[in-house]
């Protein structure tokens, strides 16, 4: 970051491509996910993707041995594929039944961004405390723990 004078904000400057161990770079895309939670943030149109001039999504020779990548690979409680697939399943169904992922549905239906009208008028007044964001009610933090609960329980 190259912080420009007099506060006119500043420039970040990208010189060299990050590929993952897999090969892939995460110009553009990121890092895939697999286990998507539902969050407030999730219809922004934001990131590297959509600046001018953003490298592009390329990818090279993986780092990880062939062996690994198969999806005959088993783990204590099954294929990898399937412990993922029966670890999105269970946060899948609690975000269904949950009545709060239900209510943040309809604040992103409403303005896109999952504040009510009082929060969005709200943001920005002030920077959130660590104390004010650890006491907030946050529900995906509260769903990945979950996550980690459930695979905690396939080690048992």
């Amino acid at each position: 970051m190259i912080n420009l004078p007099n506060d006119l904000g500043a420039i970040k400057v990208t010189n060299a491509l990050y590929y993952t161990a897999g090969g892939a770079s995460t110009q553009k895309k990121g890092v895939p996910v697999d286990i998507v939670i539902p969050s407030a943030t999730e219809e922004f149109k934001s990131g590297e993707a959509t600046a001018d001039y953003a490298l592009d999504w390329s990818v090279i020779s993986s780092a990880i041995p062939r062996v690994a990548l198969s999806e005959d690979i088993t783990v204590k409680s099954g294929t990898l594929e399937t412990i993922i697939k029966d670890l999105a399943d269970k946060s899948r169904l609690r975000v269904e039944a949950s009545p709060k992922f239900k209510e943040l549905a309809e604040k992103n239906k409403k303005n896109g961004n999952g504040l009510s009208d009082d929060e969005e008028e709200k943001k920005g007044e002030k920077e959130d405390t660590r104390e004010t964001i650890i006491k907030k009610d946050d529900i995906v933090l509260e769903e990945a723990f979950n996550i980690l609960k459930d695979i905690k329980a396939l080690t048992k």
